[in-house]
């Protein structure tokens, strides 16, 4: 039987993936390594990190949520979770990484390893192979659109669309499927809003869309450990087959 994969889960993995760095290194090169932000610009890699460091706190969140919910008593979980939400907060990017590691401890460790291994399974996981292909579409889209004769409000629908989804790819080591399952919502509210308009274009485009769309739903649907993404899969389906 696998591990579970959940909101600890993620974060552990994620503190695995620290550095051995020294303590006086500033914390937003280290986090910025940590996430894969390759962004030469200090402004731009600052709020790339602040995003990351945002979700996952989000993360962190669910799990006080799922310990509240537990018989654990408040005084073993809450320092615990405090030291996590102290580790990634923003406020101490500009600062030396042992700022961040004084909440760090042994304790709050241990605490988050046991909690990935007892709080519920939200997911399967999904392979790397497979947000390497679903990034390889989009990148194909992409070069379509540059040379694309689309309305400018259909290509920046489609541009828009891309970068829902790359964001949720690239978000997934923090969020995990729902956070796919999310760029899929918001990009399915936006098909519907511009359904006429793609009716009335059917392109090379719109067909490339298509195949990252059913490829976007097979994988949230193979994550998910419940069939709420169905529906979903069903609508788009249905939606697509009306484009001529």
């Amino acid at each position: 039987m696998s591990d579970p994969i959940n909101s600890a889960s993620r974060i552990l993995q994620l503190l695995e993936k620290t550095p051995k760095t020294p303590v006086n290194t500033i914390a937003l090169d280290v986090w910025a390594e940590v996430f894969s932000i390759e962004e030469g610009k200090q402004a731009t890699r600052a709020h790339k990190v602040s995003n990351c460091l945002y979700l996952t706190n989000i993360e962190i969140s669910v799990i006080r949520k799922q310990l509240a919910q537990t018989n654990f008593p408040e005084k073993i979980y809450l320092p615990p979770v405090s030291n996590l939400e102290e580790a990634f907060s923003a406020f101490l990017l500009p600062h030396g990484w042992a700022n961040t590691i004084q909440y760090l401890t042994d304790n709050t460790i241990t605490a988050l390893t046991y909690w990935a291994a007892i709080l519920p399974n939200e997911e399967n996981l999904i392979g790397g192979d497979e947000l390497e292909e679903l990034s390889k579409l989009l990148s194909e889209l992409e070069v379509l659109t540059m040379e694309s004769k689309l309305p400018i409000s259909l290509l920046d629908l489609i541009n828009h669309q891309i970068e829902l989804i790359r964001k949720a790819i690239q978000n997934y080591p923090i969020s995990g499927a729902k956070g796919l399952r999310s760029a899929a919502i918001s990009v399915y509210g936006e098909l519907l809003i511009f359904k006429e308009e793609i009716n009335s274009h059917p392109s090379e485009e719109t067909s490339k869309f298509r195949v990252i769309w059913d490829k976007l739903l097979k994988t949230i649907d193979n994550a998910e450990t419940i069939d709420k993404g169905i529906s979903l899969s069903l609508k788009a389906i249905e939606f697509f087959n009306k484009i001529t």
